[in-house]
């Protein structure tokens, strides 16, 4: 057993790396409102709202592990050795995808075309995860020189900021069509999770504080369900995902709630080797699954509400899993080729 792991950070990888399939297997029926019954509307909007922590978590586990002050590195040996691990998996799984979606005639096939979906991030639903690490992952070497000298007090008011900046000023705009320009979000948005995760990992909050929080999760959960039903049912049943946003409040309160509960939770479910073998491949399984889903689709015709919703949301999520797994594992096994899933 490697005595460097921290075991919460492997239980909310595993777990969110089944959270991630759930909500990508609940979301079609969402954009269905009104061509499916109610009831599994519902049932996908309530497995979709309840996974809205799970993209927000794997960048505060990333926020956690590479913000170390005391780490000093050259930011060239640092883009070098982070950066190129994603660049490999983000150009090979970009032409992939590049290709199902000329395949399935949704990109044409045009040189221009192709390079603007490439730079717009338009090529596949998943991907955008990978440009937004890749961009953290370009500035964390001079978020860590801040963090060398920064208080508890700077990293609190930083994180302020973000909420404030990110979450405030969004809903404002969302919901009094006031649009606030003060135009510091290059300085905020997703590096609040890399912050918010250091943060929470090296500060031990009061338990009171906790369950504070704790308290408002469960509030902003409601909200999310019952929100996006009423925005939804406001835009004439196209769905409007507002509160789905990750950057938005109820998302970020409900991550902070999740990574606070796995960090005092000291069961280690990498015990059991399926969930190691989850652990180890949970980039490489987020990269794949999409495939499957799509041939599962498009060959079976099998979604997430093929039997019922509340059943088959889960189901598929698991059956997808496994098979995402599984491929990984092979991949994985391949000289040259193991470099698109590390």
């Amino acid at each position: 057993m490697d005595r460097s792991r921290i075991i919460y950070f492997d239980n909310l990888r595993i777990i969110a790396t089944f959270g991630v399939i759930l909500l990508h297997s609940a979301a079609p029926i969402l954009y269905k409102f009104g061509s499916v019954t109610d009831v599994t509307w519902w049932t996908g909007n309530v497995y979709d709202s309840f996974m809205r922590w799970c993209v927000p978590i794997f960048f505060m586990i990333s926020g956690a592990l590479l913000l170390k002050p005391a780490k000093v590195e050259k930011p060239s040996m640092f883009v070098k050795k982070r950066v190129s691990k994603v660049i490999i998996p983000f150009i090979a799984w970009s032409i992939f995808y590049l290709i199902v979606q000329i395949n399935d005639e949704m990109i044409e096939n045009d040189p221009f075309l192709i390079l603007k979906a490439f730079l717009e991030g338009n090529i596949y639903y998943h991907l955008w995860f990978l440009y937004v690490i890749i961009a953290l992952y370009l500035i964390l070497p001079v978020l860590r020189v801040y963090f060398a000298t920064a208080t508890r007090r700077n990293i609190e008011y930083y994180l302020i900021l973000c909420l404030i900046v990110t979450s405030g000023f969004s809903l404002v705009a969302k919901f009094y069509e006031i649009k606030i320009d003060i135009n510091v979000e290059a300085a905020t948005g997703y590096i609040g999770y890399f912050l918010l995760g250091y943060y929470l990992h090296h500060y031990e909050l009061p338990k009171f504080a906790r369950w504070i929080i704790y308290l408002l999760a469960a509030i902003a959960m409601f909200v999310i369900i019952r929100g996006t039903y009423f925005l939804t049912l406001e835009n004439e049943g196209i769905l409007d995902g507002y509160f789905y946003h990750y950057l938005n409040m109820p998302a970020v309160i409900t991550s902070m709630a999740v990574f606070l509960i796995f960090k005092h939770i000291t069961f280690d479910l990498c015990k059991f080797s399926l969930f190691a073998l989850i652990n180890r491949a949970s980039l490489g399984i987020y990269l794949v699954h999409p495939y499957i889903f799509l041939l599962l689709l498009e060959n079976y015709d099998i979604h997430g509400h093929t039997v019922r919703a509340w059943a088959g949301i889960p189901l598929l999520s698991a059956f997808t899993l496994v098979v995402s797994l599984i491929i990984v594992l092979i991949l994985q096994k391949i000289p040259l080729i193991k470099k698109i899933v590390p």
